[in-house]
């Protein structure tokens, strides 16, 4: 493999600038990877079993490239709410308590709609508000977080003895939005303690 050294890439290094041995480096680092990689293809076309990498590793290029910003991904927790419908009481990160929220607010965003609605004989008279309001409860019912999906969760409770795929009425819909929240809050709390003890341990 030819050695590169800089000083055949600038005539004269001993008035080179910090800037200067930079760009040198940008410029250098290059060719030793590729003469590298050249090598590692050539061993292995000739001797596979010895050398299995066909190239080399990604992992080994781009080191001189001090311009080069990695960027590390950070958790990122809950959102509030915009309408003020519901905050956990710890913040939260993985997608199952997420999910979970974002349930909860479903169901407290629907029941603000549903009881905004106007009634005629205790069922919606408003045709378009009733035809997204039924939407969004196919959606809440499918929600993931609970298993295959929340309407089987929320089934598996006494209090919940039978759930339409219509609209229900506002007290069911009052008692599944409790029982939720309810769970909610217990996931976000033991997520919290957990994280806590893991951090004294």
């Amino acid at each position: 493999m030819t050695v590169l050294v800089l000083g055949e890439i600038f005539n004269e290094p001993d008035f080179m600038t910090a800037e200067d041995v930079e760009c040198a480096f940008l410029l250098w680092s290059p060719r030793v990877e590729k003469a590298v990689g050249d090598a590692v293809r050539i061993r292995h076309r000739s001797d596979p079993c010895n050398q299995p990498g066909k190239d080399l590793h990604s992992s080994f290029t781009g080191r001189c490239n001090f311009r080069q910003i990695s960027s590390v991904s950070h958790q990122t927790g809950v959102k509030s709410d915009r309408h003020g419908g519901y905050t956990p009481p710890n913040e939260v990160f993985p997608l199952q308590s997420k999910q979970k929220i974002r349930q909860v607010r479903r169901l407290k965003t629907l029941l603000r709609r549903y009881k905004a609605l106007t009634l005629h004989e205790g069922a919606p008279s408003d045709l378009v508000a009733t035809r997204d309001a039924t939407r969004e409860w196919s959606c809440i019912l499918k929600a993931c977080g609970y298993g295959s999906k929340w309407m089987n969760w929320i089934l598996s409770f006494e209090a919940v003895s039978v759930l339409t795929y219509k609209l229900p009425d506002v007290e069911t819909l009052e008692v599944v939005t409790q029982i939720t929240q309810l769970d909610c809050d217990h996931t976000c709390r033991t997520e919290a303690k957990m994280r806590l003890d893991a951090f004294k341990n």
